[in-house]
């Protein structure tokens, strides 16, 4: 589970001057939660996935006095992940834009929220189950259970995670 604050993608309109396309992003609060989900055949088959994502809104001064607490979380968004189980999340933040980072199985996803649904906007895929993903500004540190290491940088130009 993770909490973090992710852009909404605003489709380019192409009459936008590139310093103003910063605007177009909106910040909200979620919370992301990753799942695994195994079929009643246990591991005869592959296992699945799921993101759950759940918005995060502050009540104001006086709803907060007139009893109501200080934050409400709603439910708005899944998506099944068939890759595998989701076992990491992080939140990549590019250009002052907020991006969803997705563990599963042997795939790397950056997925971007659109205000109704989560979008892949770049991938990467490893040769090892991704255990964990450790972010420093656009730079990745994946590992897995067996201590091996993939160190990767994300490309905001072209979507892309190259070695």
């Amino acid at each position: 589970m993770e909490v973090m604050s992710l852009s909404e993608l605003v489709p380019d309109t192409g009459t936008a001057s590139s310093s103003s396309n910063q605007d177009n992003f909106d910040n909200d609060l979620f919370i992301v939660v990753g799942t695994g989900i195994i079929d009643k055949d246990g591991e005869d088959v592959q296992a699945k996935g799921r993101i759950l994502l759940f918005n995060v809104s502050r009540n104001t001064d006086e709803e907060i006095e007139k009893g109501e607490p200080q934050a409400e979380m709603t439910f708005i968004y899944d998506k099944d992940i068939a890759l595998g189980p989701v076992t990491s999340l992080s939140c990549l933040t590019s250009e002052g834009k907020n991006r969803l980072v997705v563990g599963a199985g042997a795939e790397i996803t950056i997925e971007q929220w659109t205000g109704a649904k989560l979008v892949q906007v770049g991938f990467f895929h490893v040769n090892m189950q991704v255990q964990r993903i450790n972010l420093f500004k656009t730079f990745f540190l994946l590992s897995d259970a067996y201590d091996s290491l993939h160190f990767l940088v994300w490309r905001e130009s072209d979507k892309s995670l190259p070695r």
